[in-house]
């Protein structure tokens, strides 16, 4: 991911404008936002520009944005659409900014950016994205370790004003999960699982199954498994 700095931080660094003017002729490195650089010459991304946002307005990076940053599956960054939330005392007329409620227990910091955590991030998407991507996400999030199951329903309930299509959504979504299940161990699991419902009879599989031996020893974890077919 592209290294941004700010001005103050360049100047702490004993960096002063005149030299960052002339690091930004030479390309060393591009201005991207009020007093925020970025490494290298390029042209900045949509995600460039959205953290770079977050670093000038001291915003909070959201949804796509925020997704991105959390690493959560499901969320393609060339094909999303940033926002950066600001608060009421700050421009929300700049691109992509708006003033969105968001509760300080729900901000966290990733690459020096602050950004909504992951179960702010999973109600917002909950609305942009569909059935199969959201999943996505969650179980990104579930593996990473960002929250549980549990977690995520208690924020959901405390949000009387989340949107009517969130809801139903996550619902869905959460009664395909087995009681219990662990989280998929990768996003090629995710989309296996996925495909498997589409086969008419089979059941849920078991996920990260632990084979042992006959004298108990620990052989191996199974990621998927229909233990009552001997399939895996």
């Amino acid at each position: 991911m592209r290294v941004l700095f700010t001005v103050q931080e360049a100047e702490a660094k004993g960096i002063t404008i005149d030299a960052l003017r002339w690091a930004v002729r030479k390309g060393r490195c591009r201005h991207i936002d009020r007093n925020v650089y970025g490494e290298g010459p390029d042209e900045p991304t949509p995600l460039d520009c959205a953290r770079a946002s977050a670093l000038a307005t001291g915003g909070v990076a959201l949804d796509a944005a925020a997704a991105v940053l959390l690493g959560l599956d499901g969320v393609a960054e060339r094909a999303a659409r940033f926002g950066v939330g600001v608060t009421r005392t700050q421009n929300g007329r700049r691109t992509g900014s708006r003033r969105p409620t968001i509760g300080p227990e729900h901000v966290t910091e990733v690459h020096g950016v602050r950004c909504a955590d992951a179960a702010d991030t999973l109600i917002r998407l909950s609305v942009h994205l569909d059935d199969l991507r959201w999943e996505q996400a969650l179980e990104s999030a579930l593996r990473k370790g960002y929250l549980s199951i549990e977690q995520l329903v208690d924020v959901l309930e405390r949000r009387p004003t989340a949107r009517s299509v969130s809801r139903p959504r996550i619902a869905r979504v959460l009664s395909l999960r087995p009681p219990g299940a662990a989280p998929t161990g990768s996003y090629l699991e995710t989309l296996m699982v996925q495909l498997c419902r589409t086969v008419p009879g089979l059941p849920p599989p078991t996920r990260q199954h632990e084979v042992f031996n006959r004298h108990g020893v620990f052989v191996a974890r199974v990621d998927l498994a229909w233990l009552g077919l001997g399939l895996f």
